[in-house]
């Protein structure tokens, strides 16, 4: 199954400016795809399908309901003052409204989405895989599925009696849009942001400074993505 995604992916996420492709007149001349092509879990694509898929072109409703599933948040922390770095789990539980709110203005915006939604965690256990989250999107009636993974990785530098701590984060999301009718992706994006936050009186904690420095780069990161795709469904 693997593979079929990774040659999916390639053959049309394409290169350059995202959406470039898929608003020319040679794509826009191409016979509809107009059924699935990953049939069972651990098919990969002939290559009669992947002639399809790169012969074919996608057709979306004119109203669009979208399903949102992230496969989580992964963070790396670097202590500057011990001079090694370990990895720790962060639980991003209360930004998953957050995420989904920031891909929904951006989307509804565009005149041609209904409903952006996500799907629930407990639809699906484990690291699920695509064709997975794709029943699920399918048994949600969902048109689009959107699959998002962020990760961040965060660096403190130790003030003294006369510095503050400060906490230097980098985020990154990863995100396709996959038709939940064909399993195609026309489209594909990463977005990278950085934020530096300094200790404030209210904070306790070195904790609390590096949470506050990890939400904010991870969501000036996915309003990023947010943005880039609902460019991307502008008519």
């Amino acid at each position: 199954m693997k593979n079929g995604i990774w040659v999916l992916f390639l053959a049309l996420a394409g290169c350059g400016t995202s959406g470039a492709q898929f608003r020319s007149d040679e794509y826009q001349n191409r016979p509809t795809l107009d059924r699935g092509l990953m049939q069972v879990e651990e098919a990969v694509l002939s290559q009669e399908s992947i002639d399809r898929l790169l012969t074919s072109r996608i057709q979306l409703p004119d109203r669009i309901k979208v399903a949102v599933y992230s496969f989580g948040h992964r963070s790396h922390h670097f202590e500057e003052a011990w001079g090694r770095g370990h990895a720790r789990a962060i639980g991003f539980l209360q930004e998953r409204k957050a995420i989904v709110d920031a891909f929904e203005k951006p989307l509804l915006t565009t005149g041609r989405f209904v409903e952006v939604t996500h799907v629930p965690s407990n639809l699906l256990t484990g690291r699920p895989s695509l064709q997975r989250i794709r029943e699920a999107a399918a048994l949600m009636q969902a048109h689009l599925l959107l699959v998002i993974e962020t990760a961040s990785e965060l660096v403190t530098y130790h003030g003294n009696i006369f510095t503050k701590d400060e906490v230097e984060a980098t985020a990154v999301i990863e995100l396709f849009v996959l038709d939940v009718r064909t399993g195609a992706i026309p489209y594909a994006d990463t977005h990278d942001a950085t934020m530096s936050v300094k200790e404030i009186g209210e904070d306790w904690t070195i904790e609390q400074v590096q949470r506050r420095a990890e939400r904010l780069a991870t969501l000036k990161a996915v309003a990023a993505a947010a943005d880039g795709l609902g460019a991307f469904f502008k008519p």
